[in-house]
Order: C-alpha cells, then structure tokens, then sequence
C-alpha cells in the first residue's frame, strides 16, 4: 500500500471517529436537555410568555450534572448524568470530549458557562427546549386541575360530582 493511500485511510478514519464521537455527544446532551427533571425545573422557574432562557437552561443544566455541588465537574459526573437519562457510557464520554477538548479533566463553573460546544448547541436546541417546557408546564397543570381539591369544587367548571364527595 502506498504511504498516501495508508495517510488517507488512516485520515479518513479519524473524521468518522470525529464524526460519530460528535454525533453521540450531541445526543446525549440532547438527553439531558429532554429529562423531566431539567424540563419540571425549568417550567416552575419560567413562564408561558416568559420561556427558559440559554442562561437559565445552562445553569439548569449544571445543577443536573454538578450532584456534588461543588465548582467543578469531572468526566464520571457527565458520565453519570448521561446514565442516568438513558444514555450509555460512550454517549458521555463523547460529550465530556466535547466539554473538554483540551483533555484538562475538570471543568470550572466558568469555563461550562463559556464552553463553545455548549453554547454552540444548547443554543441551536434552545427553541425545541423551550416548546419541551411548555409542554412540561401544560401537562403540570392539566394534573393540578384534576385534584378534585375543595377549591377545584368552588371553581368554575372545577371537580365533578359532590363535595360531600371529598369526605367519604
């Protein structure tokens, strides 16, 4: 095999491992950002005419992965976070590669809030986030409206059948 031939194929494969690493990176985040845990907490801090903010999904997102509640993140705290969504281990080592291209192995909370690749993606995902939320707070408040509480009975079109109900 010519030395060219050897160059291109061992190029190409890098770009697919690129390519594949990247697409599971932005799966896993999109995970994240789908959770019902990162999506409840974003629908009690925002509203329907008010929706989540970048900011507001970034910080919500550092809260979902930072369970230490310290000021920085490690690669099994993204791991972790990836897991618990449904992801696999690849999934979050592909996005912790992505959290940290320059192999540092921990993340300040300043240097997430400026990460490229977050800001890059989480803006792209943020209008499909934001209907998620919506979405969240909707489905929250058909529940909540359904109680059958003693003001769901005084309220208009509120909970069927008869107060005396609520004491049997």
């Amino acid at each position: 095999m010519p030395v060219i031939s050897a160059v291109s194929s061992v190029s190409a494969a890098s770009s697919t491992y690129e390519a594949t690493s990247a697409a599971l990176a932005e799966s896993a985040l999109g995970s994240l950002l789908e959770s019902p845990e990162l999506l409840q907490s974003l629908a009690s801090r925002s509203f329907k005419y008010l929706p989540p903010s970048y900011t507001m999904v970034l910080s919500t997102l550092w809260g979902l992965i930072n369970v230490n509640e310290n000021s920085t993140l490690v690669q099994s705290d993204v791991e972790r976070a990836v897991r618990e969504v449904g992801g696999s281990a690849a999934d979050g080592m592909a996005l912790w590669s992505q959290m940290d291209p320059e192999y540092e192995g921990v993340i300040s909370a300043g240097d997430f809030a400026q990460n490229e690749y977050l800001t890059k993606t989480i803006t792209e995902m943020l209008e499909t986030v934001q209907e998620n939320v919506d979405q969240a707070r909707e489905e929250e408040m058909a529940k909540s409206a359904t109680s059958n509480s003693l003001l769901d009975y005084a309220a208009p079109g509120g909970a069927s059948g008869s107060i005396l109900d609520l004491f049997a």
